[in-house]
């Protein structure tokens, strides 16, 4: 199991969905984790880091998640340095649920999803009838 600990000036707009991710990407929250330093940035994401200290650059939360899901990945494959970074070239990318034919989807299924498209980068969702 990964613990992660996140932390940074901008973290309050990302806490609930990053409680989503860790239950949909199955991390735990704690502060005895693996530190990440979540830190608004300009363009794209990165991150960098080795040994349980990490700081994540983002601009969008979708890139945020993103590299969190990245991170995870590449802890339970046991690396510990780690350095990348992403740039989209796309301005809107996500996907779009049928909801009709009495296929309207629950609420936590919408949760669900939505938690799914961010950890793809992706930062639109749309409800299609």
């Amino acid at each position: 199991m990964i613990y992660l600990n996140v932390y940074g000036k901008d973290v309050s707009d990302i806490e609930k969905g990053l409680k989503s991710a860790a239950v949909t990407r199955g991390f735990v929250i704690r502060d005895d984790g693996v530190n990440v330093e979540a830190v608004k940035g300009n363009d794209g994401y990165s991150l960098k880091g080795k040994d349980g200290q990490y700081t994540l650059i983002y601009n969008r939360k979708c890139e945020f998640f993103r590299a969190i899901a990245i991170l995870v990945g590449m802890l339970e494959e046991g690396t510990n340095e780690i350095d990348i970074s992403e740039k989209s070239s796309l301005e809107m990318c996500g996907v779009m649920l049928d909801c009709s034919r009495r296929a309207v989807p629950t609420k936590e299924t919408v949760i669900t999803f939505l938690t799914r498209v961010a950890l793809m980068v992706m930062n639109t969702f749309m409800l299609y009838t």
